[in-house]
């Protein structure tokens, strides 16, 4: 036992017991130190970096990793040597597959950072990241700006109102426009800039960073630009008053959208026209208000390649965006024993019962499956039992950690605010929630949103013996990723594979063949339609029958819509919604009828399950049925009957309602962006229009790059990429970015029907 020299008994006594409340949660002297977790919290940083493919956000992240001591050598995508991409296929492609987790020191606080993937096939990884962040790093290309992914991505952090600050990166490229790219933002984004910086350049190269905050010039010396060099921007200098310009902007910005700020300048300056005269730390506390309230979003830039501007940016991460503290509190669904619903807000608590978030699952061939949690509330311990309120299973923590990219660090204790992963979780997945055993709290987070797969194929063991193994192995993968959906065909006698593009489920692929060392081959790319209904349809459906020598007795009386035709009723209670796809199911059963009889929530959602599961198959061609509107008109029970034989009364009136209502096919409509030398825009153009059912949204210029905006239906673009290589001599790029579902044409759907079943 060891005690404070010069210091009495009774307070080191009160050492030893605050210490004991720290390492387990429990306590054993009043709340006196809740100041002192608090300065630690507000230590804390929370932060992804999204961005469109190819916006720099590796590039960027090693150099942050460098600037803050984590690594001492400075990895290249080119080279595949990078920290965050350690996946071969990432290294190989050179694009970011996973979200890599890592925790880097800068000036006295914390930052967990989370680099993100930037193409479309890979959103999930993005919206499970980012659905746990306090808040985002938005990287934009200095020539391209605002692109395709940068919406997607953009939008996914709106959702989950996080706020954001942006990074102007490769500002020295030939026709890269810090202007123009800021301009991106409010024209495309909806959002309101705040341009904090501008850049100095020669002919040849970027030279400093000015900071209009400040009014000063940052200057990058030594290897890698490691020392930042400050001085401030002498009034002679050619841009000083160019400078001037540009703070007299921020701050009567800040002034309409802070009314603190806008209270000091009257109150503090007294109305002073001379805006060199505003000190630079209320500029930032406007700044950080600004950012946290999602009011505007501060403007930084440089060349994280020319190892310009990243120290600028980790300033800005700790300046502006929200500690576990100050970011958006998530709500939890409170479940007490009368199956009654009630939401609280998870605040970031030491002394309260734990309570964190599952966002990612990983398998390792050493220590098994790695499960990432976001601790919201109270102190995580190693070999801690755990509640895992989404499947009501206990877990048990075998070993606790923190990821530093690929490697893990071992840790006794990790606190609200944190970022965790751990071992042992045999039942828990992506989006469930834990708790402590002994909490008497059923807290229950929303989950993640999965997207639904858009491209489907066939896949198959090269040999018989194998199948069982290639089995067990797509299970694990669909832990791992939850947009990979693999189900089996019993028609076919296929084994059918669905992801969120051609590169999803050839990344898929190969990484069966490289990590589970077994080959395995993929049928032909084919597109996920879906089905909804031609007309309205009503029936009036019994079921009769026994159970455990109980007789089963229930009527019910149901309509199916297409969505459009019942948009505007609300007539209806209780109403249930799948977003996914856009199914609602309606109540207009009156409170009093027999048929709640037994408990109203329990019916009803087993009715909703049952419409779920039944729609997942339309009679068309066996694609989920979406946009429509499902109505319980009436229904009768006995004091027998159970709630699975209304659901399978429920199943059986649906599969007569989709006979009656006719069917016809929507197919997903994409938006694409083609970036390609202006010289080849014409065969382009005439591609998409004439051969692929293509509508030209917009078309760009800069410096001789054309920018192509346009919606494609999906079907239209497997194998796109080659043909766009062979028609622009290997310069085109382009992105897919799902926009909607749109009913097929009469003869495209009859081409669509031949091919797949045989006949129209």
């Amino acid at each position: 036992m060891l005690f404070v020299r010069n210091q009495t008994f009774p307070y080191a006594i009160k050492q030893i017991l605050y210490g004991f409340k720290w390492y387990t949660g429990r306590t054993l002297l009043p709340n006196k130190r809740t100041g002192y977790y608090n300065k630690e919290l507000e230590k804390i940083r929370n932060v992804g970096i999204m961005a469109h493919i190819d916006a720099g956000k590796t590039t960027t992240t090693e150099r942050m990793l460098f600037y803050s001591g984590v690594i001492k050598h400075i990895g290249d995508v080119d080279d595949g040597d990078t920290v965050m991409d350690f996946m071969d296929q990432e290294r190989e492609r050179g694009i970011t597959i996973n979200s890599a987790a890592i925790t880097l020191p800068w000036k006295g606080h914390t930052i967990n950072l989370i680099d993100t993937p930037g193409h479309v096939d890979f959103t999930m990884e993005v919206e499970r990241s980012l659905r746990v962040l306090d808040g985002a790093v938005l990287i934009l290309d200095g020539v391209a700006g605002v692109q395709a992914q940068t919406h997607t991505v953009w939008s996914q952090s709106r959702k989950y109102n996080i706020p954001t600050i942006i990074f102007i990166n490769k500002l020295d490229r030939v026709g890269a426009d810090l202007g123009r790219a800021s301009r991106s933002v409010a024209e495309k984004l909806k959002s309101i800039p705040l341009q904090t910086q501008f850049t100095l350049q020669n002919r040849t190269s970027l030279e400093a960073i000015v900071d209009v905050v400040g009014m000063n010039v940052a200057k990058f010396e030594g290897e890698h630009g490691i020392d930042v060099v400050r001085a401030p921007l002498p009034e002679t200098h050619p841009l000083y008053q160019f400078a001037l310009k540009k703070r007299a902007e921020l701050i009567e910005k800040l002034a309409e959208l802070d009314d603190k700020f806008m209270e000091l300048i009257f109150d503090v300056y007294e109305g002073d026209d001379s805006v060199a005269k505003v000190l630079p730390d209320d500029i930032r506390s406007a700044l950080r208000r600004v950012t946290i309230t999602r009011a505007a979003v501060p403007i930084l830039c440089g060349s994280s390649l020319k190892d310009i501007g990243v120290q600028l940016l980790l300033d800005a991460i700790v300046a502006y965006l929200p500690s576990p503290l100050a970011a958006s509190f998530p709500t939890a669904t409170l479940l007490d024993q009368k199956t009654s619903y009630s939401t609280v807000e998870v605040k970031p608590n030491f002394h309260e019962p734990l309570c964190a978030f599952a966002f990612k699952v990983v398998n390792d061939f050493q220590k098994g499956l790695l499960v990432y949690l976001r601790i919201y509330r109270g102190v995580l311990h190693a070999k801690s039992t755990l509640t895992n309120t989404s499947r009501g299973k206990k877990e048990r923590v075998q070993q606790l950690m923190q990821a530093f990219a690929d490697e893990y660090k071992d840790a006794v204790r990790l606190c609200a605010g944190n970022i965790a992963v751990v071992t042992g979780l045999r039942n828990t997945r992506t989006g469930d929630t834990l708790v402590e055993s002994s909490s008497k709290q059923a807290l229950c987070l929303s989950s993640v949103n999965i997207p639904e797969p858009v491209f489907f194929c066939s896949i198959e063991a090269d040999s018989l013996k194998n199948e069982k193994f290639l089995t067990e192995v797509l299970e694990i993968l669909q832990k791992e990723d939850p947009s990979l959906r693999v189900e089996y065909d019993e028609d076919h006698q296929q084994t059918i594979l669905k992801g969120m593009g051609e590169l999803h489920l050839e990344v898929i692929c190969e990484k069966i063949r490289r990590v589970y060392g077994l080959s395995v081959s993929l049928g032909e790319m084919q597109v996920a339609y879906r089905e909804s209904v031609l007309r309205p349809a009503r029936v009036l459906q019994q079921f009769e029958g026994s159970l455990a020598s109980k007789g089963q007795l229930c009527s019910l009386d149901i309509s199916l819509s297409p969505a459009e035709e019942n948009s505007d009723q609300k007539n209806c209670s209780d109403p249930f919604f799948d977003a996914v796809n856009n199914v609602k199911v309606e109540f207009s059963i009156p409170e009093e009828n027999e048929f709640y009889k037994m408990d109203k929530v329990e019916v009803q959602t087993a009715i909703y399950e049952a419409v779920k599961n039944t729609l997942t198959t339309g009679v068309l061609l066996g694609f989920p049925v979406s946009h429509v509107v499902v109505r319980i008109l009436n229904g009768t029970t006995t004091n027998e009957t159970t709630v699975a034989s209304i659901a399978f009364c429920v199943g059986k009136a649906l599969r007569r309602l989709l006979e009656m209502a006719g069917s016809y096919l929507l197919e997903p409509i994409m938006r694409i962006e083609i970036t390609c030398d202006d010289k080849y825009t014409g065969l382009v153009l005439n591609d998409l229009s004439s051969q692929r059912r293509g509508q030209i949204a917009s078309v760009e210029v800069t410096d001789g790059i054309r920018f192509i905006n346009a919606l494609v239906p999906l079907s239209t673009m497997i194998g796109y990429s080659t043909v766009l290589r062979s028609q622009t001599a290997g310069s085109g790029t382009f992105i897919l970015t799902f926009e909607r579902y749109e009913k097929l044409s009469e003869h495209v759907q009859k081409a669509v029907l031949l091919k797949i079943r045989g006949y129209c």
